[in-house]
């Protein structure tokens, strides 16, 4: 703490470690919820040039490929544990996995608590989190009969033990909200809405918008505004980008009263999120979901401009 509010003391220490130190330093800093890390703020650029710092970042690990590796650690440390280490089912294992948000470390650590033989407190939690006794096989018990299903809508609200925080960082829920990917469905379903508002028929959404906003622990504001900044690279239709610039005005309509700007943001972010989703009509159904490839997002010009206005000096007095 004292160290992010006086960043140029970490600098000293560090010079003052490349004089007498005989080992490497390793530094592991954690990404920030909206996915700036945080060490340009301990490790500006000029200190790395100056004590040849190298900087290495790591990719969330995939869902996929973190089962695979916990799958085989618990098989390998059941096998040589004595019976002190039993195998977590799967469902057990898909908890894990997504409630370390990719971390690979968190996972492991998870892994190691709830794959204890004695549980008696371990499997009570787990019974409570998935909503049925937990049952944990061993090598020498016999596998369970009935398949693991994934976990459904509500267990993904909840997290493994030890698991991080579900947050979505900027770009990854700005990229929810833009690609607005939709369901397959299995049989074509009788449109339910009349004639004359027939094409307003979409598939339903894989995400709620709502929840994309909450879990970027951003402003509703902020958030519209990496929305209006970026949002046109994904529209392909003159009509649908003239829809989607009324609903994003609308939204800023929201929130122009100061005194219920705090209440209104919700709703604002609600009605900016829904309607560019809603206005975009090639992306409205799976089967005509053509990849549109990646597209760089920006940071909103907005906040350039807002900067420059305020360390502007103001007019002289005379």
């Amino acid at each position: 703490r004292g160290v992010f509010s006086f960043p140029p003391l970490c600098g000293h220490v560090i010079r003052r470690f490349v004089k007498t130190g005989r080992c490497p330093l390793i530094f592991i800093i954690s990404d920030s919820l909206s996915g700036d890390s945080n060490s340009r703020l301990l490790f500006p650029k000029d200190i790395q040039d100056e004590l040849n710092i190298c900087n290495i970042s790591f990719n969330p690990v995939a869902p996929t490929s973190m089962m695979k590796v916990l799958s085989r650690l618990a098989s390998q440390e059941a096998s040589r544990s004595g019976g002190k280490v039993c195998i977590p089912d799967k469902a057990s294992l898909e908890l894990l996995c997504s409630g370390s948000s990719g971390d690979i470390r968190s996972a492991i650590n998870s892994l190691q608590f709830s794959s204890l033989t004695d549980q008696t407190f371990e499997n009570s939690l787990w019974s409570l989190k998935k909503g049925k006794p937990s049952s944990i096989t061993s090598r020498g018990k016999g596998k369970s009969k009935g398949k693991s299903a994934k976990p459904s809508g509500k267990q993904e609200a909840v997290q493994a033990i030890g698991g991080k925080d579900a947050s979505l960082f900027l770009f990854r829920a700005l990229g929810k909200i833009l690609y607005c990917k939709r369901e397959a469905c299995e049989q074509p379903e009788v449109s339910s809405l009349p004639a004359h508002l027939s094409e307003h028929q979409r598939d339903t959404l894989l995400v709620e918008p709502e929840m994309v906003v909450e879990k970027s622990h951003m402003s509703g504001d902020l958030f519209n505004m990496y929305l209006q900044q970026n949002y046109m690279d994904f529209f392909s239709d003159i009509d649908d980008v003239v829809r989607a610039s009324e609903y994003l005005s609308d939204a800023d309509f929201l929130t122009t009263d100061w005194s219920n700007r705090s209440t209104m943001r919700e709703y604002s972010s609600s009605v900016a999120t829904r309607g560019l989703i809603h206005s975009n009509r090639a992306r409205a159904f799976t089967n005509c979901q053509a990849g549109v490839g990646f597209k760089p997002l920006h940071k909103p010009q907005w906040l350039l401009i807002n900067k420059k206005v305020i360390v502007l000096p103001g007019p002289s007095v005379q």
